[in-house]
């Protein structure tokens, strides 16, 4: 379609100002950020079960009752 008919035409410079590749696809930026963000979650999710088991009674049970729903999910 025409320009200004349909979908809109992909401006490469407003690509990268999205963090996008010109296809539309992530870039190697954004890409490694979320990866890093995701890493960051996991190991702060660790720490702090961590730390609750330490506390926690019967940390044995938690811990197996994590495990058992993690299988079954």
């Amino acid at each position: 379609p025409a320009p200004g008919h349909g979908a809109p035409a992909r401006d490469p410079a407003a690509c990268r100002e999205m963090g996008l590749a010109e296809a539309g696809e992530p870039s190697s930026i954004l890409s490694l950020a979320a990866a890093v963000s995701y890493g960051v979650a996991s190991m702060a999710m660790v720490f702090v079960n961590k730390a609750v088991l330490m506390q926690y009674v019967h940390s044995m049970t938690l811990l197996t009752l994590q495990v058992l729903l993690n299988i079954m999910a």
